[in-house]
């Protein structure tokens, strides 16, 4: 079985390096970024599932999954957020998430949406 590739897009560094690490041991190959700016810099963002959290200092987290997801049709769009709100969830899922999960994130559960 293929290897799976996942990008973590979160300025809160506790955050994404909490979900990194649980993601690393399970045997994913996870690229993590702290800001829109560090995503475009990087020369290969293909990925099999992006993970993004809502409220990113520089962009809203929608618009950058839904640019990423452009690049990546297959791949599966996870939105994460410290604002449980009805409306953030709607939004994620109108721009092709297919999961939403609020903070603090269940990580076994996350990781069985990733299988």
């Amino acid at each position: 079985m293929m290897q799976k590739r996942i990008m973590v897009i979160d300025d809160d560094r506790e955050t994404a390096e909490s979900i990194s690490e649980f993601l690393v041991s399970k045997g994913w190959d996870v690229s993590l970024f702290y800001s829109s700016k560090e995503v475009f810099a990087n020369q290969d963002n293909r990925a099999d599932v992006i993970i993004v959290d809502f409220e990113l200092p520089d962009i809203d987290g929608t618009l950058l999954l839904q640019e990423l997801l452009g690049e990546n049709p297959d791949a599966t769009g996870i939105i994460i957020s410290a604002n449980p709100a009805w409306e953030i969830r709607q939004k994620a899922l109108e721009i092709g998430a297919k999961y939403f999960f609020p903070k603090p994130i269940n990580l076994n559960l996350l990781a069985e949406r990733i299988k």
